[in-house]
């Protein structure tokens, strides 16, 4: 099937709200007078190229549920499943790279610094260092991240607002005080931009805030190395939350 059909069907997928089912796609093709026969047996039919597109991890088929009857199908690239895997793989890197070698009395010697400046810290550094104690730098610099990373200017603020809980769900592994941590950092995020927070936490902890940082580098590209692992493999795909 010419690979432009492949864009249809993924441009469809990705300017809709919800998952779509086999017939929402059928009929959408028909719209663009693109035909297709039901027969999973057909290499031209709809259901080939379904199960193309799902192996060149373009699109993600949702098994069934309670719910609905019928196996939906959403685009890989703007899905929840995405940001879930997104947040995922950040919190295993951030694990990776705050405990490399060393990183104990460099982390100290961050905090050492602070208590040694001769002027008092600002407003904005006082509020830092509170939340820090309060919550630990990982999940601070977490959810200011999880403000950046699983937003698309393409998804409506309500699939926004369910990326960005699954995001944060598994770069923290918390359970329920997703809501309350959020609260507690959102009055910083409408005095700053996300930018300027990070900027500020790596001038007050330049050791320990750069390792984070380094843990978002390439973050993109070991995503797209483990992507496939992660939607063949039960035993991977049931190490996220959904």
């Amino acid at each position: 099937m010419d690979e432009s059909v492949d864009d249809v069907i993924e441009s469809f997928l990705n300017h809709m709200e919800f998952p779509q089912t086999f017939g929402d796609i059928q009929n959408h093709l028909k719209k663009r007078k693109i035909q297709y026969k039901n027969s999973e047996n057909d290499r031209s039919g709809l259901s080939h190229t379904l199960n193309r597109m799902i192996k060149k991890n373009r699109i993600k088929k949702i098994p069934r549920d309670p719910s609905s009857k019928k196996p939906r199908y959403v685009s890989l690239e703007k899905s929840t499943f995405d940001a879930s895997f997104d947040g995922f793989i950040m919190r295993t890197e951030y694990t990776a790279f705050l405990y490399k070698p060393l990183p104990y009395m460099r982390g100290d010697s961050d905090i050492e610094n602070i208590f040694k400046r001769k002027s008092p810290l600002n407003y904005k550094e006082k509020k830092i260092q509170k939340l820090i104690t309060f919550l630990g730098i990982q999940i601070l610099y977490s959810v200011i991240t999880s403000y950046e990373r699983p937003v698309n200017r393409i998804s409506s603020k309500k699939i926004n607002k369910k990326n960005h809980e699954m995001w944060l769900k598994n770069a923290l592994s918390l359970h329920d005080p997703l809501e309350p941590i959020g609260d507690i950092v959102s009055d910083l995020l409408l005095e700053e931009s996300t930018t300027n927070l990070k900027k500020l936490i790596k001038k007050m902890y330049p050791h320990i805030a750069g390792r984070l940082e380094s843990a978002e580098d390439g973050l993109d590209e070991l995503k797209n190395v483990l992507r496939n692992g992660y939607l063949t493999r039960p035993d991977y795909a049931v190490r996220m939350r959904d």
